[in-house]
């Protein structure tokens, strides 16, 4: 289960990125998405561990653990989910996500289907709601110059 992110450069948005050299720019592009990918996977686990959860208490092998409520981000148990998730990068790619499927399952079921969303709220925050932050084209603009 895997994020994609598309990253279109908009010349408006992005002023003075057209006078860079356009050979520099598909590497800036790369280096940003994958700085904005690693932000995505940051977010992501930290939800998993920070964060006040509000979900049942159950023992298990002696050992109390507080559950996240419908809606929250997983409370990290085993840390399966935590360790599994990853950044790979390809040809003209970046994804953020997981290697196990359980991750995908907590992702997409819906909260009251006991869904624990995790990864989309993590795009949300670093991507402003889905705007690229300043951050992203200040960076692109400084590896676009090297």
């Amino acid at each position: 289960m895997a994020l994609k992110l598309s990253v279109r450069v908009d010349d408006e948005a992005t002023p003075g990125l057209k006078k860079l050299r356009t050979k520099r720019i598909p590497k800036a592009i790369k280096a940003t998405t994958f700085g904005l990918a690693t932000d995505i996977q940051s977010i992501a686990k930290l939800s998993l561990v920070r964060g006040s959860k509000s979900g049942i208490v159950y023992k298990r092998r002696g050992v109390s653990h507080q559950a996240s409520a419908p809606g929250q981000a997983p409370a990290s148990d085993t840390g399966d989910l935590f360790n599994s998730i990853i950044v790979t990068r390809g040809k003209g790619f970046v994804d953020v996500g997981s290697t196990i499927l359980h991750g995908l399952h907590l992702e997409e079921k819906s909260p009251s289907k006991g869904g624990r969303p995790w990864l989309q709220p993590a795009k949300d925050k670093a991507t402003k709601g889905g705007k690229i932050p300043k951050s992203f084209n200040v960076s692109l603009r400084k590896s676009a110059r090297r």
